[in-house]
């Protein structure tokens, strides 16, 4: 799946921004889900961060937040890339293998013709699933990294 990105134009300085991410988020060196009250998961750089969003009832884990930070004229410009996590690529990967092995070991034992539109079906199926999880964590994470920073303009 494509990378997202959004651009945002802040008023803070990147450290105080920065200082307001780490206060609500558990730093890890792997991003991997956790119960914690904290809004983010994730870790950070000098002017980069990666984050996956926590209280979404466990679909916050589909979608990774990549922000770079960058000030010019007084202003800080974030950077926020999305991206699927790399688990769920592989595990559609295999339920979508799986689904196809399925098929054609079941469509050998039914003669004279296996019927491909069940295998579309199943396709189709997993990968609007996958889609459809990561466009809503995307959109829940976007909204929470965008209170817990209060974010006033975007361009």
């Amino acid at each position: 799946m494509k990378k997202l990105t959004k651009y945002y134009t802040l008023t803070n300085s990147t450290d105080k921004i920065i200082e307001v991410l780490k206060e609500n988020t558990l730093e890890k060196n792997y991003l991997t889900l956790e119960f914690t009250p904290k809004k983010f998961i994730g870790h950070f750089y000098k002017n980069h961060f990666s984050l996956l969003n926590s209280n979404m009832l466990q679909i916050g884990m589909f979608c990774i937040l990549k922000g770079h930070f960058e000030e010019r004229n007084q202003n800080t410009y974030l950077e926020v890339r999305t991206r699927i996590h790399t688990a769920f690529i592989i595990l559609g990967s295999i339920f979508i293998t799986l689904f196809s092995i399925l098929f054609f070991v079941l469509s050998a034992k039914s003669f004279p013709m296996p019927n491909p539109i069940l295998f579309l079906i199943g396709n189709c199926f997993w990968i609007s699933l996958l889609s459809a999880s990561f466009f809503i964590s995307r959109h829940f994470a976007l909204k929470q990294l965008e209170t817990s920073i209060e974010i006033k303009c975007s361009y």
